[in-house]
C-alpha cells in the first residue's frame, strides 16, 4: 500500500486492525483476554463484518463464548 495511501488513512487501517479479533473460541479468548489487560475497559462492543446472517449469529456466539470464559485470572496474565 505504500505510495498509494495516505499517513491518516494508513493509521486509520492499522488501528482497526490492531483491535480485530479473529479465529475460534480460545484464539477469541486469547486476544479478547490481551485487549481487555491492555486497555483496561470495562465494556466491550462486538461488530461483526460478516454478510450470511447464520455466520454472524455464529461469530457472536464464539464471541460470547469466549467472553464467558475469562476469568480475573487470565486478564491479569495477559
Amino acid at each position: 500500500m505504500e505510495g498509494l495511501w495516505s499517513e491518516p488513512e494508513r493509521f486509520l487501517v492499522e488501528s482497526r486492525l490492531d483491535v480485530a479479533v479473529i479465529g475460534g473460541r480460545e484464539t477469541v479468548q486469547q486476544k479478547l483476554a490481551r485487549l481487555l489487560s491492555r486497555t483496561k475497559a470495562d465494556e466491550l462492543i462486538f461488530v461483526s463484518d460478516l454478510y450470511d446472517h447464520e455466520d454472524r449469529l455464529r461469530s457472536f456466539a464464539i464471541a460470547a463464548e469466549a467472553m464467558k470464559a475469562l476469568d480475573g485470572a487470565q486478564l491479569r496474565r495477559a
